[in-house]
């Protein structure tokens, strides 16, 4: 599941779609959450992107690829 554009935190600031696919929303936040924390002191190792996709299928049932993870660590 690639979330490359995030485009449903988009469309929620912009207000578009509100109260749509809550559940997509969640994974997405939760993911960002998750990625930029490992950012925090600039380097993010495979050991915290396997935790954090350990994680994100505990919690939410979607895997993410090591991609996803690091796409959404850097974004802005």
């Amino acid at each position: 599941m690639a979330l490359v554009n995030f485009s449903t935190i988009k469309e929620l600031i912009s207000g578009k779609n509100a109260g749509e696919d809550i559940e997509v929303l969640f994974k997405e936040v939760l993911l960002l959450v998750l990625a930029r924390a490992t950012r925090v002191d600039s380097n993010v190792e495979a050991i915290e992107v396997h935790h954090i996709q350990k994680a994100m299928k505990d919690v939410t049932g979607a895997e993410f690829s090591e991609g996803d993870i690091r796409t959404a660590a850097s974004s802005e």
